[in-house]
């Protein structure tokens, strides 16, 4: 059979007398060319090309019969590799689209039999082919397995995982009513038993959870300070709760509980450790590999010292990946898998669930296609949950850039699956379900795929999406750091009015006059403010009377206040964020810090922000002193690992706009709805962004520091890391100077070249003992 031949635009031209058409008939080589009068009465043009004979006038030739739905007229020549085969029917351009014509049978007999064959035992060839590749794969896994077992360990868990869900889907499908069947008297009797046996259950667990809270922070008791701030905005959340008597409790403390599990398998498991850091590192080698394109286009000067040429081309890569994952299905099998856990334990509908799921690998305005057909009929609570999810977690392709800046891998993608269970539970706590959904005991809701028809489709519309993503990054960084900069000028300017130096949204620069306020604590960094003498007495003065002991944090009053004074140096927005920095779980030195990076966040984006922190790790890592004069070059690990956690979602001001126009493209109707809801969103997304923050410093292991005498038998005195400056501070609290002789106590005392490492430290970090090595 032949494929017929379609009327093309250039049907109708003259030639000779003659209209025609040359249409593709679907061998190669081959066309088909029509000859017709061109006034329709019956006579023709005479010889048609190649000198075969003229054909018949259209009058004389045979028609279809109408149940066939074909009229002839004309007639069709076929031409295969310039040479005539035969002159046949042709049908009119206005009656017909396609015409079948025939070729000898014994041309098409092996190519039709093997379709035939394919066709009848698509099964077994399937299975057949399956079976080869498994065979396969499995020569080369014990191949790679026999070189170098070490080596191969990703790959050994990989195939454990497939291997795994490929197991349980069968089984599933083909013993999963029999055991269900079996398990139903167990089911039935647990049911019963259910009342009193959730209340054995969560007496247990709370006990466990105190156990463990005093065993464990018996050793670190500032990690009460992160469990206290835990609770306080949970309170804070219920307080703003829409409904208070509609919570649904069981969301609540099951969304809590999955968060708490979450973070102890990742901060304080070996297993859970390594291999979030092994995740980790392997998309920080994932990366990498942006160079090879970003080099190309753009030069490998412009690529190392251009931040937009360094870190922007790594979303335009991540968003590609992304695409590729949608289009082979992998995305929406994690996104199902992780939404049936959250719905199964908190109760939620399949809707709301399905959109914070996704959002732990797609942005705020991405995730909600993925329920784009239910969102005229879900309630204002469902819509709640759609939005905080939005708000309180990263998109993948931003993640990339963020760990480009240096930032710790292992905790950005630790904080984004954490934030989803916590962001369903405190969406229900701020806004509970008052409405009946109609979404509630659905089993599933069908995910859409993509139209891509292969996956080089996929890749060129990842890449060409992320263009848009990439302009308006750029485009915001220059707008609000010009906008902070405006701002910080105008400030400093209404300061000076009346006196107060320095005053900006970022911590201030030493500047003179300053009134000092020694801290008995701390003798060697007094506390210096920018506020005029008069005021700073004052407040000193009513401080200091307050009372003579803080026994809550073992600091004497005196300091506290000088604490408080030095917050006026710092942040606008410290004032209020600076208790909740501590309450995070920062130390207080390094809250002002901490507040102006959440202030940073909220008030502009989390990018800047995390540019700002990638800048203080780089300068820990470094070994830069702690203190220049009065400002703090960077933060302990503990707050870096806090701050990480904190800053890790959407909830800024400018999400807001990004947030409603999204859901308004999709469902204009309800365009209000989304209006009313947003700022209650905005405002829960903060809150889990700190939870995660809070419960990061209550689950927070300090790194163990080596042998320093090791340590010092081996290092390179010519440049400074964290390990040396470390190092160097403990030399320096065991080194003892009185009347000019110095000597050192502890372990240091038994080392011979302590006095030679000392002098090596002073040259880089100042202390009152190296006056005893000149």
């Amino acid at each position: 059979m032949w494929e017929l031949c379609r009327d093309r635009p250039d049907w109708g031209a003259e030639q000779g007398g003659v209209e025609h058409t040359v249409c593709d008939c679907g061998l190669v080589g081959c066309t088909a060319r029509s000859l017709f009068p061109i006034a329709g009465d019956g006579e023709h043009a005479g010889v048609s090309h190649h000198g075969s004979p003229a054909p018949p006038p259209a009058t004389q030739v045979p028609s279809r019969s109408p149940g066939h739905g074909l009229a002839l007229v004309g007639w069709l020549q076929l031409e295969c590799f310039g040479l005539a085969w035969a002159d046949l029917p042709c049908p009119s351009s206005a009656s017909l689209m396609s015409l079948h014509v025939i070729l000898p049978r014994k041309a098409l007999q092996p190519a039709s039999k093997a379709k035939h064959f394919c066709r009848a035992h698509a099964k077994v060839l399937r299975r057949v082919i399956l079976g080869l590749l498994g065979v396969a794969y499995l020569c080369y896994f014990i191949a790679a397995c026999y070189l170098n077992f070490q080596r191969a360990l990703a790959l050994v868990v990989i195939t454990a995982v497939v291997v795994f869900f490929i197991c349980w889907g069968i089984f599933k499908k083909y013993c999963g009513a029999k055991v269900l069947l079996l398990l139903h008297p167990i089911g039935k009797c647990f049911q019963k038993s259910w009342r009193w046996l959730k209340w054995l259950l969560w007496v247990a667990l709370l006990a466990g959870l105190i156990v463990w809270l005093v065993l464990d922070t018996g050793r670190n008791p500032e990690q009460l300070i992160s469990l206290g701030g835990f609770c306080f905005l949970v309170l804070f959340l219920f307080a703003c709760s829409k409904h208070h008597g509609a919570v649904s409790w069981r969301a609540v403390f099951w969304g809590l509980g999955l968060e708490f599990l979450f973070g102890l398998f990742v901060l304080r498991t070996t297993p859970g450790t390594q291999a979030f850091q092994w995740l980790g590192d392997q998309i920080q080698y994932f990366l990498g590999y942006t160079t090879a394109g970003s080099s190309f286009v753009f030069g490998n000067t412009l690529i190392e010292e251009v931040f937009a040429f360094q870190t922007l081309p790594i979303i335009v890569f991540f968003s590609c990946v992304m695409s590729i994952l949608y289009y082979l299905g992998v995305m929406q099998w994690l996104i199902l898998k992780i939404s049936w856990l959250l719905q199964v334990s908190m109760g939620t509908t399949p809707t709301e669930t399905l959109s914070v799921a996704g959002n732990i690998f797609v942005g705020q305005t991405e995730a909600p296609l993925l329920i784009r057909p239910y969102l005229p009929d879900m309630t204002l609570s469902e819509i709640h949950a759609v939005m905080t999810g939005g708000f309180s977690t990263i998109a993948g392709s931003v993640m990339g850039a963020y760990i480009s800046f240096g930032i710790d891998a292992a905790s950005l993608i630790a904080a984004s699956v954490m934030a989803a269970p916590c962001a369903l539970a405190m969406a229900k706590l701020v806004y509970p379900e008052v409405e009946e959904s109609k979404f509630k005991g659905k089993a599933s809701v069908r995910l859409s795929s993509g139209e891509e028809q292969n996956i080089l489709e996929a890749a060129s519309n990842g890449a060409a999406t992320s263009v848009g993503l990439v302009a308006n990054i750029a485009a915001n960084l220059i707008a609000f750091l010009a906008v902070l900069e405006f701002i910080n000028a105008a400030l400093r300017w209404l300061g000076e009015m009346v006196d107060i130096k320095d005053l900006s949204f970022q911590v201030s620069q030493r500047a003179e006059p300053w009134f000092e306020l020694p801290d008995p604590v701390s003798p060697t960094h007094p506390h210096l403010c920018p506020l005029p003498q008069w005021a700073a007495e004052t407040l000193a003065g009513f401080l200091a009377n307050a009372g003579s002991g803080c026994p809550v944090w073992g600091l004497c009053r005196s300091a506290v206040s000088c604490s408080l004074l030095g917050c006026f140096s710092q942040v606008i927005c410290s004032y209020v964020l600076m208790p909740v920095a501590f309450l995070m779980g920062a130390d207080w030195a390094d809250s002002p810090v901490v507040a102006e990076l959440l202030g940073i966040k909220i008030f502009l984006n989390e990018f800047v922000a995390y540019q700002q922190l990638a800048t203080y790790k780089k300068n820990r890592l470094m070994g830069l002193e702690e203190w220049d004069g009065n400002r703090k070059q960077w933060i302990s690990e503990r707050a870096e690992s806090i701050t990480t956690f904190a800053l890790c979602g959407f909830a800024n001001l400018s999400s807001i706009g990004i947030t409603l126009g999204g859901l308004a493209s999709m469902v204009p109707q309800r365009k209000g709805d989304f209006a009313s809801v947003v700022l209650r969103a905005l405002l829960t997304g903060i809150c889990v962004s700190m939870l995660n923050a809070c419960l990061a410093g209550l689950l927070y292991v300090p790194t163990q520091v080596g042998d320093c005498a090791t340590f010092f038998g081996t290092a390179n005195f010519s440049s400074t890391s964290y390990t040396m400056y470390t190092c160097c501070k403990q030399l320096f609290a065991s080194s003892v100077l009185q009347n000019g002789n110095l000597s050192f106590t502890g372990s240091w005392a038994e080392q011979a070249e302590s006095v030679l490492w000392l002098t090596e430290c002073c040259v880089h970090y100042n202390h009152t003992s190296c006056a005893g090595t000149i």
